[in-house]
């Protein structure tokens, strides 16, 4: 049965109830009324009590704010930062939005997203051309990564304050990377700061937007949260690693392919030697921060050693607040710990982050960076963005490829 056929069956189930009350009702109604007037006044009342019911059926409220109607309304505001937007696919599909930020292929987008994608990322462009990209650095503290196309002369976003919506820029060929490729914020730019109660709009592919909402929090600091491997542990026989007891179903451990047995012998690149050591490095990362997990295992008769790629998670709480929070879909694995990001009520997806968010001026004003709750999602402001360009570019922020999870490795 689909959405709508049931609607409609629970809107004509509720319809008979009330119908069949009123006949019931209405009888004794019209022996207990002084006047006529009083019976009037309660078919009135259930009239509008059944026009409700119906509203809310057939009409969600979040229609009147975010639906088709609504968003094709922004077309204007998004069409320059489209230009400029890709689709960041692997394995055939999206699982994120970037932003080209420089003409010889420079894309920007969300790090956690591509966890598993390292080694299959391409770019599809405004013009529907898929180009292979790969990952030339990674800040885990914002969560931004900056993927590298094989491509000239491409149309991309003006991070300056003193933008418009007609100052997209084409050409201006970079030759090199150094702070000339980073375009800076003129002296005289209009601050052009966004306030509470400001509309934004998330920019994708198609003609209208992907969301729309309201600014709800002026840039702040988002409190980290420690990462939870969802491993038990003890003390290992050599007292050179942390033994492996136990492994939580469907954790970023389980995934990862650790299994009880193991002895974990460091977290990227620091070794441990004790549970309390390991507990540390693990809990001083985001859940959604991916770690590189050098372990050794009993194969037989031989001890293999493997670097697996684990992506850590948040405890589970089961609280009411966590239940209501989680009603709106699912929320980004990584949605703690940034230094400064501001909130916006738009609905996303966790796969709809990583691309620009644009204000009623066509300006973009930031970079969606996660899903945190039912109406609450966090954008990097731009200024914190531009910041983070150089270093982006520079190649000091390459990952460290890790070896299939298939083939052993020896940890350096």
């Amino acid at each position: 049965m689909t959405n709508a056929s049931l609607a409609r069956t629970i809107a004509g189930r509720i319809f008979c109830a009330l119908l069949f009350a009123t006949v019931l009702v209405a009888p004794l109604n019209a022996q207990q009324a002084e006047t006529n007037e009083d019976l009037e006044d309660s078919v009135v009342l259930f009239g509008e009590a059944l026009k409700d019911v119906f509203d809310r059926i057939w009409v969600p409220r979040s229609r009147f704010r975010d639906g088709p109607h609504v968003r094709a309304a922004f077309r204007p505001v998004i069409e320059s930062a489209r230009s400029a937007t890709v689709e960041v696919r692997s394995a055939g599909r999206r699982v994120a939005w970037g932003g080209v930020v420089g003409p010889h292929g420079w894309v920007l987008t969300k790090a956690s997203l591509l966890v598993n994608s390292f080694d299959s990322i391409n770019c599809r462009l405004q013009d529907g051309r898929d180009l292979p990209a790969r990952i030339v650095g990674i800040d885990r503290q914002y969560d931004l990564a900056m993927l590298k196309l094989d491509a000239n002369d491409l149309a991309y976003l003006d991070l300056t304050e003193s933008q418009s919506p007609e100052t997209l820029k084409r050409g201006d060929l970079l030759v090199s990377i150094d702070k000339s490729d980073v375009k800076e914020t003129p002296a005289s730019a209009a601050p052009g700061q966004l306030q509470a109660g400001d509309w934004v709009a998330t920019v994708g592919a198609g003609r209208n937007p992907v969301a729309i909402g309201v600014v709800s929090v002026a840039p702040r600091e988002i409190q980290r949260r420690p990462g939870f491997l969802g491993v038990g542990i003890g003390e290992s026989k050599d007292k050179s690693g942390v033994l492996v007891t136990a492994v939580e179903p469907r954790s970023g451990a389980a995934k990862a392919g650790i299994i009880k047995g193991d002895v974990i012998r460091s977290v990227d690149g620091d070794l441990v030697a004790s549970p309390d050591e390991l507990r540390q490095l693990i809990q001083a990362k985001n859940p959604g921060d991916p770690v590189r997990i050098a372990l050794s295992r009993q194969e037989e008769s031989d001890l293999e050693q493997f670097v697996l790629r684990a992506v850590l998670s948040g405890r589970r709480f089961h609280s009411r607040a966590q239940y209501q929070n989680n009603l709106g879909g699912a929320l980004s694995e990584r949605r703690f710990g940034f230094p400064s990001a501001l909130q916006h009520d738009t609905v996303l997806s966790p796969r709809d982050c990583g691309g620009p968010l644009v204000d009623l001026e066509g300006r973009v004003v930031g970079f969606n960076i996660a899903r945190a709750g039912r109406t609450e999602s966090y954008a990097l402001p731009v200024e914190v963005v531009r910041e983070q360009l150089f270093d982006l570019m520079s190649g000091r922020l390459t990952p460290t490829k890790l070896q299939p999870q298939a083939e052993p490795a020896q940890e350096n």
